[in-house]
C-alpha cells in the first residue's frame, strides 16, 4: 500500500520503484553473496586458514565415522548376509544424512555450546581464535582416535571421543585465559547417562541370560 502511494502521488519516483526489484534481486544474488564473503576473507588470512583445516579435518572426519559408527550400525546386517556390502552403503548414506540433518541439532548444539560456555560478545579476538583452532583440535584428536580404535576394530563412540576433545580444549582455555569456560552439570550429566546406559545394558544381557539358563534348566527337569 506504501509503495502504490507513492507511485500515485510521485509520478516522478515511477522508475525507481520499477526498477527495485531487480535492483534488491542483484543486490542479493548468490554471486553478489560470494563476492562479499570473498572480500571478507580476503581482507581477514586467518579465517581462510581456519575454514581450510576445518574443512580438511571435517572430511577427515566423516570418513572415520563411516569406517566406524555406520560399520558398527550396519556389521549385522552385512554379516548376516540380509544386506550386501553395496545396498549397506547406500542405506547407511541416506539414513545418516536423513539424520543429522534432521534429528542431530540437539546433539550438535550439546557439542557446539552446551560443553564449553563461551560469551563471544564479550571475547577478545585472540580468545576467539584460539577457541576456533581449539575446536579443530578436538575434532583433529576424535577423528586420530576413531582411526586408531577402527585399525584395531574397536566399536569407540564418535560423540564421546569428541566430547573428551571439547573438555580437554576448554581446560586448557581456562588454565590459558585464567576463567571458566567448561560446563560441568552437561559433562556430569552426560558421564552419568552413559553410565545409566551401560548398567541397563548389563542387567539386561544377564536378564535374558539368566532366563535363558532357568528354561534350558525347566526343559531338562521336566524332560
Amino acid at each position: 500500500r506504501g509503495l502504490g502511494d507513492v507511485y500515485k502521488r510521485q509520478p516522478h519516483d515511477r522508475n525507481v520503484i520499477k526498477y527495485l526489484p531487480s535492483l534488491f534481486q542483484k543486490a542479493w544474488s548468490p554471486n553478489a553473496r560470494v563476492s562479499l564473503l570473498l572480500q571478507k576473507l580476503l581482507m581477514e588470512p586467518i579465517t581462510m586458514v581456519v575454514i581450510g583445516l576445518a574443512l580438511i579435518v571435517c572430511a577427515y572426519m566423516a570418513w572415520n565415522i563411516g569406517a566406524n559408527d555406520v560399520a558398527n550400525a550396519m556389521g549385522t546386517s552385512v554379516g548376516s548376509r540380509a544386506l550386501t556390502l553395496k545396498q549397506a552403503v547406500i542405506i547407511a548414506a541416506i539414513f545418516e544424512f536423513c539424520g543429522a540433518f534432521f534429528a542431530g541439532d540437539a546433539v550438535t548444539d550439546t557439542v557446539r555450546k552446551g560443553i564449553l560456555e563461551v560469551d563471544f560478545s564479550t571475547v577478545t579476538p585472540e580468545i576467539s581464535q584460539d577457541i576456533a583452532f581449539g575446536f579443530i583440535a578436538a575434532m583433529m584428536a576424535a577423528a586420530t582416535w576413531l582411526t586408531i580404535a577402527t585399525r584395531f576394530g574397536l566399536p569407540v563412540s564418535t560423540t564421546h571421543s569428541i566430547i573428551g576433545g571439547i573438555i580437554g580444549v576448554g581446560l586448557d582455555l581456562e588454565v590459558d585465559h585464567n576463567t571458566s569456560y567448561i560446563n560441568w552439570e552437561v559433562v556430569l550429566f552426560t558421564i552419568l547417562f552413559e553410565c545409566f546406559y551401560k548398567i541397563f545394558s548389563i542387567w539386561e544381557f544377564l536378564v535374558k541370560e539368566s532366563w535363558s539358563t532357568i528354561k534350558i534348566v525347566l526343559l531338562n527337569v521336566l524332560v
